[in-house]
């Protein structure tokens, strides 16, 4: 299981178990992925922890806007299919430079 997939099937766990609503547990999945994301691009060295901060505040109603519009679709209805990212990936794994500075 992809890493991705994991860390959805945990947040489903723990949600369910705190009893958040399904409208919740998208929100709390939406808000880590980005969160995911602006991390990744701190360590990099592209952005600030300010700038990460400005860009979350304004992330926040998309991602809203993003659960409002998928929170209800069938299950089987997700998918992913980003065949660049996983070939640049297992490369990295014997780059002679690593992606990220840390």
């Amino acid at each position: 299981m992809a890493p991705a997939h994991r860390s959805s099937v945990l947040i489903a766990a723990v949600a369910q178990h705190e009893g958040l609503t399904h409208e919740q547990a998208c929100l709390v999945h939406g808000y880590s992925f980005i969160t995911d994301l602006l991390g990744a691009a701190q360590r990099l060295g592209r952005l600030s922890h300010t700038e990460i901060q400005r860009v979350l505040d304004e992330l926040r109603p998309i991602i809203g806007e993003v659960v409002e519009e998928y929170r209800d679709q069938p299950l089987d209805a997700m998918w992913s299919f980003a065949p660049t990212t996983e070939l640049m990936g297992m490369g990295h794994e014997r780059a002679d430079r690593r992606l990220f500075m840390s």
